[in-house]
């Protein structure tokens, strides 16, 4: 049982943490204006699954590991560097297709990724995000208290909040951002010019992490 006087200090802070952007937000923006509100609830789902993961490690000992290996957390940010670079030069790709085929006189699409493909992506962006290592890591045990019961139940209970809180926000960015696609021109000017400024963000961000890591 969730100790009653940390729960509302927890959820305060869990809600601004869902709400700033990051990899995670930038990717579902980019794949809502690029594919539609689904392909960005799908990616969200990918994302959820991923707090899932890292709430079960952290009640096996997440913090535990990373205290007796502390280079592990470098390893994370590199390859969440290289992840998120490829992810950039893929919706840049992605935007410039767009753009071509908006200028050509035979319509072309790109395929389009798959249900499936959108998922694993949004999985992998929040597993190789550091940020959300150190929450789960190193934050989240801040809210237990061992006088409240079960430190593995309080971790399951305050990931599981933070897993539906962080869900709801992002299917609503999802959302906000496929209707904002759903007013633009697909493949117009506006349309290509935000897929473009998301893959540019994707790429500063894979710069940053490894400027981090060095």
């Amino acid at each position: 049982m969730v100790d009653p006087g940390m729960l509302s200090a927890f959820l305060l802070v869990a809600l601004l943490i869902c709400i700033a952007p990051g990899p995670d937000m930038v990717f579902i923006i980019a794949a809502s204006i690029d594919r539609g509100s689904r392909a960005g609830v799908r990616s969200a789902l990918g994302m959820a699954t991923g707090i899932a993961l890292w709430t079960v490690a952290t009640a096996l000992g997440l913090a535990a590991l990373l205290h007796a290996a502390p280079a592990a957390l470098d390893v994370i940010r590199v390859v969440g560097a290289g992840y998120l670079l490829w992810l950039g030069f893929t919706t840049l790709r992605s935007a410039r297709s767009a753009r071509s085929a908006r200028g050509s006189s035979v319509t072309t699409q790109a395929p389009a990724s798959t249900g499936q493909n959108l998922i694993v992506r949004g999985l992998m962006t929040n597993l190789l995000n550091p940020k959300v290592v150190v929450f789960f890591a190193a934050f989240l045990p801040q809210f237990v208290r061992p006088a409240a019961g079960s430190v593995s139940l309080q971790l399951l209970t305050l990931g599981g909040l933070f897993l539906l809180m962080g869900l709801g926000v992002d299917c609503m960015v999802a959302l906000a951002a496929g209707r904002l696609r759903q007013a633009l021109h697909p493949g117009g000017r506006l349309a290509t010019g935000l897929s473009v400024t998301a893959g540019v963000v994707l790429c500063g961000l894979a710069a940053t992490l490894a400027a981090g890591a060095a």
